[in-house]
């Protein structure tokens, strides 16, 4: 998947993949390791997201991951599956990012709330894991601090 933002685009804060239930609902017919298909359409399970920037932007462009805790373990406590669902609804994502993202964006996260903000720089990447293992080693649940959202380029495009 290539994505190509230009002068003001951006992407409100989501998931790469979905809860595990949401994934598996059918355990029966359930390959936990991979993905099923129902009704023609595979659900597979993003274990991980990879952001490789091939063209950075002048200004702006930055990645944002509001929940995420960061290395010297300031971070807000895990949310809830509802608190997630909410953040990820178009009028609550409307507002966290009116409200809170430019800050986020800017790299101005308030010392005690945790999250974490990433230039692109052409060349580099971004790792990060969207599920937990579970005990067997295959897939578990998502895990809620990959919400993420990708900021305005401001000047230049994003490849």
């Amino acid at each position: 998947q290539v994505l190509w933002y230009g002068e003001g685009d951006y992407y409100y804060p989501h998931t790469d993949s979905r809860h595990h239930d949401a994934l598996f609902p059918e355990p029966e017919v359930a390959d936990y390791r991979g993905y099923y298909v129902r009704n023609s359409y595979p659900y597979a399970a993003r274990a991980a997201t990879l952001f490789c920037t091939l063209k950075a932007p002048s200004e702006g462009g930055n990645t944002t991951l509001p929940l995420a805790v960061r290395l010297d373990g300031e971070g807000p406590p895990y949310p809830s599956r509802r608190e997630l669902e909410s953040l990820e609804k178009s009028s609550r994502a409307h507002t966290l990012w009116t409200e809170r993202l430019p800050d986020y964006c800017a790299g101005n996260q308030p010392p005690d709330h945790g999250g974490v903000t990433f230039a692109p720089k052409a060349g580099s990447c971004l790792l990060f894991y969207n599920h937990f293992l579970s005990k067997d080693g295959s897939i578990g649940e998502l895990d809620r601090r990959s919400l993420h959202a990708g900021c305005p380029v401001i000047d230049g495009i994003k490849i």
